[in-house]
């Protein structure tokens, strides 16, 4: 338990704030490497107006685009390469923090 009248060592204040940024960084990193993935999926659709894309079930759309993939699927598997490659590099991120945290023994 933490004694309140204990006042925390400012190296180790300065490590957690150390943490808390590269935790900042790694989910600012993960949003904007997700809203690339989402730009990658749409750009599967370049045929397609916005408009049509709302009206009609995505189920659909879907379809539509898979008849045109069905024999050169490349585009896909390029993007689907590209962010496996991605999330692994940003769960490798997390991982590394985790063991930062971990080995960081602060005061109970």
């Amino acid at each position: 338990m933490i004694d309140p009248d204990q006042t925390p060592d400012p190296e180790d204040i300065e490590k957690v704030r150390q943490e808390l940024m590269r935790l900042h960084e790694l989910l600012k990193l993960t949003r904007k490497m997700l809203e690339a993935g989402e730009r990658a999926y749409l750009s599967l659709f370049p045929d397609m107006s916005p408009a049509t894309i709302d009206s009609v079930k995505h189920k659909d759309v879907q379809w539509i685009v898979a008849e045109a993939m069905v024999y050169d699927s490349a585009l896909l598997r390029r993007i689907v390469g590209e962010m496996t490659f991605t999330m692994h590099n940003l769960q490798l991120g997390f991982a590394e923090l985790r063991d930062i945290i971990s080995s960081n023994q602060y005061p109970e």
